[in-house]
């Protein structure tokens, strides 16, 4: 006897009311309003400009607004920024900074091309671009409320989709959707039995409910079953999904990666893409360039105090291990007699007797990490990123936390999001350097160029950046 069971939710939770948006036509909206916005920022930002100075030259061209408000919007449109899924996701800065950038740059770019720029006040391009950046960042957020409001309503369809597999593996992703934060709601279900009866029932109906798309809770080792189901289902003028085991939960955002005829999902990927490298090692040169020029003073005037403190030379030399362990030599002004390390490696202390008097105010309010400028400049370090260990901390943590060579992957930092959060100073305790981990390995899985500025601001503004120096 066959057995097959399927069921259709209530429609007060999950149907599409008649005067729902569908999202691609809510998506549009969303993106018509940010033009709009855009181009109101221009005219807004021009208008206080004009009216705060005395410059002949127009504040910002009327045509500025424009290209920089369709550039944004084909910018985003081409990276997928509106669809329902990245609309909804937490990387919302991040998406908005890579879209305002390119297309206030190809704004400025136009208008050196049409030979306008005479016309516009440079400060005026430059207050745009930050007013510009602020406001549809903040509208972003605005929107992105306003259409998860409307997706609990119902004011906004979601994306409708049947479910077909085990009762269990039904009920354990019915209770992980919720479609007010996934865009996702489950209009039916139906409990497979891998008998043809249940396919044929199964697909008259999918034909009556019309969703978005099928998703086949099925075990992938059951090959058979699942082209069973395929060669059933493909009848549907619908979308099938193959849900993906439970384990690989674990691993958010799995591409599919082609090297020529295997295909394959790629469990991990690199912690920065080719992209994300160039745009972190091109941030890095811009400041430490400018860090570099402006602080060069300051440079000579530590140096020549810390020869008058105490004998030895100005700037400190230390193996430590850098991208993929790689083994770099890090600056540092000498902040401890040069004897210090003469019975071997040991980590400064609170009231250590080897840090000198002039050494102790350096390391206090970190200008003892200056010199790692030129570190970054020579491409052994980034700005920001997990703190380089010497040598003999590296060896021995290593074989005593679970991935802790992890934070080899990406290049130490001047500064990082550990640091910040107050976790520096010494590691005598397992846990510290347990605690200074996890927050290095939350910086490399959510790395962005926000990230780094935000991390750069803290290090100088929040008192915790300070925290436990010594």
């Amino acid at each position: 006897m066959t057995h097959f069971a399927y069921s259709v939710p209530s429609l007060e939770r999950h149907a599409v009311r008649r005067l729902s948006l569908a999202w691609p036509v809510a998506g549009l909206g969303v993106a018509v309003v940010e033009m709009a916005a855009i181009t109101g920022l221009a005219w807004a930002t021009g208008a206080a400009h004009q009216a705060l100075t005395i410059e002949d030259a127009a504040p910002v061209a009327p045509v500025l607004g424009l290209f920089v408000a369709l550039a944004f919007a084909l910018v985003s449109f081409s990276r997928g920024h509106y669809s329902l899924e990245k609309f909804l996701s937490e990387a919302l800065v991040d998406r908005v900074l890579v879209a305002w950038l390119s297309a206030w740059l190809f704004g400025v770019v136009a208008l050196f091309l049409m030979d306008r720029a005479y016309e516009v006040s440079r400060t005026g391009i430059i207050a745009f671009g930050v007013v510009g950046l602020l406001g549809v960042t903040g509208l972003r957020f605005a929107l992105r409320r306003l259409v998860l409001a409307g997706l609990d309503q119902g004011w906004i369809a979601a994306r409708r989709v049947m479910l077909i597999g085990s009762a269990a593996e039904i009920d354990a992703v019915s209770q992980r959707l919720d479609r007010s934060r996934h865009g996702l709601a489950v209009v039916g279900t139906v409990s497979d039995d891998n008998a043809a009866a249940a396919r044929a029932r199964a697909v008259d109906v999918a034909r009556a409910l019309r969703p978005d798309g099928i998703v086949l809770l099925l075990p992938w080792s059951d090959g058979k079953r699942i082209e069973r189901w395929v060669d059933a289902l493909i009848a549907v003028p619908t979308a099938i999904h193959l849900a993906p085991p439970r384990y690989l939960d674990r691993f958010r955002g799995l591409p599919l990666g082609w090297h020529s005829a295997l295909s394959d999902l790629v469990l991990v990927r690199p912690p920065l893409r080719r992209s994300e490298q160039l745009a972190k090692r091109l941030f890095d040169l811009a400041v430490a360039g400018a860090a570099l020029v402006l602080l060069g003073p300051l440079f000579f005037v530590v140096g020549l105090l810390i020869r008058l403190d105490s004998p030895g030379p100005a700037l400190f030399r230390q193996a430590r291990n850098g991208f993929n362990h790689d083994v770099f030599y890090i600056y540092k002004f000498r902040t401890m007699r040069p004897d210090a390390e003469a019975n071997g490696f040991q980590q400064a202390r609170p009231g250590d007797a080897r840090v000198t008097r002039f050494g102790r105010f350096l390391r206090r309010w970190n200008i003892d990490e200056l010199p790692q400028i030129l570190n970054v400049i020579r491409g052994e370090m980034s700005i920001v990123g997990p703190r380089p260990h010497p040598l003999a901390l590296d060896g021995d943590y290593a074989k005593r936390l679970a991935h802790y060579a992890c934070r080899h992957n990406m290049k130490p930092g001047i500064t990082g999001w550990a640091q910040v959060n107050g976790h520096r100073g010494p590691t005598e305790t397992e846990d510290k350097m347990r605690d200074r981990l996890v927050h290095d390995l939350h910086y490399i899985d959510n790395w962005s160029l926000w990230l780094d500025i935000k991390i750069m601001l803290l290090t100088v503004l929040s008192p915790r950046a300070f925290k436990n120096a010594c």
